[in-house]
């Protein structure tokens, strides 16, 4: 008695329960899109030296923008790429 598929044959798997999944996948990928957006605006406006931030008058002045923005873009670009891959790998597997 065989507990296994043939080879040859493709188990399917029913409607309600792909359309389930690919619900669950996509939270998934919001989720970790939101997440990366947070590490990035937290990032963002975290302050680069401790004894800055225990100053807080004049303290946004003394923080170069262009190190804030690299701190932003940096983990962004790195989810952004991330899920984008994630997105593609998602959408060739449902074509094939």
């Amino acid at each position: 008695m065989a507990t296994q598929p043939e080879s040859d044959q493709k188990q399917e798997i029913p409607a309600d329960e792909m359309a389930e999944r690919q619900k669950v996948t996509r939270w998934l990928v919001i989720a970790v899109a939101v997440w990366g957006i947070t590490l990035a605006v937290g990032s963002f406006l975290a302050w680069d030296r401790a004894e800055l931030a225990a100053e807080h008058e004049g303290v946004s002045d003394q923080i170069d923008f262009q190190t804030r923005l690299l701190k932003f873009v940096i983990p962004l670009s790195a989810v952004g790429l991330f899920v984008g891959g994630w997105i593609i790998a998602l959408k060739k597997r449902r074509d094939s």
